[in-house]
């Protein structure tokens, strides 16, 4: 009984150590993707972010960074599967947005304002899922609703929202309406 014992936990603390190395392992492939990210070596980036994956398939920022660096090399439609990879393993509202962003360059604008509602349920007062919704409503030609996003985007001090809402819209008596000039 005492040998099985004795077995079991060293099975376990073999386990637990091969874990951990692989742990390790992702977070370092994690920091040297970063550094060629940051030295604009994409390509690097991508396939160091892949390996940190490998190491560890439930590192939700590999995923994530991966799909901007799949975005840069493979284009946006990549990308789209590694954010779904991410945010299932953890929903974060910044996952949401950036997906929503690749979604609207492809053109999928409904699907985008889909991810902006999910990031915002997360965060409300996530200024770029905001200014990102106005902008996709924009492209489907709804400048009410673009209007009223942009000018949330603007309320919550969006570095870029004030320029585009003062070209598309105008404050009028009763709340912001269509600029017609």
């Amino acid at each position: 009984m005492l040998k099985i014992c004795s077995t079991l936990i060293l099975t376990t603390l073999t386990s637990i150590f091969i874990f951990s190395q692989e742990l390790s392992r992702s977070a370092n492939y994690m920091q040297l993707a970063m550094e060629k990210y940051q030295s604009m070596d994409a390509k690097a980036a991508l396939d160091l972010f892949t390996k940190a994956i490998e190491a560890d398939p439930t590192n939700h920022e590999a995923y994530f960074w991966r799909a901007i660096m799949k975005r840069k090399v493979e284009g946006a439609a990549a990308a789209i599967s590694d954010y779904d990879k991410a945010i299932s393993l953890f929903p974060d509202p910044k996952y949401y947005n950036n997906r929503g962003v690749d979604k609207s360059l492809l053109g999928m604008y409904q699907a985008a304002i889909s991810d902006y509602y999910q990031a915002l349920r997360l965060k409300p007062d996530y200024g770029d899922a905001m200014f990102n919704m106005g902008y996709s409503y924009y492209e489907l030609g709804k400048t009410d609703s673009t209007c009223y996003y942009l000018g949330k985007a603007v309320a919550l001090n969006h570095s870029m929202a004030a320029q585009i809402m003062k070209e598309i819209c105008k404050s009028g008596d009763d709340g912001i309406i269509p600029n017609t000039h």
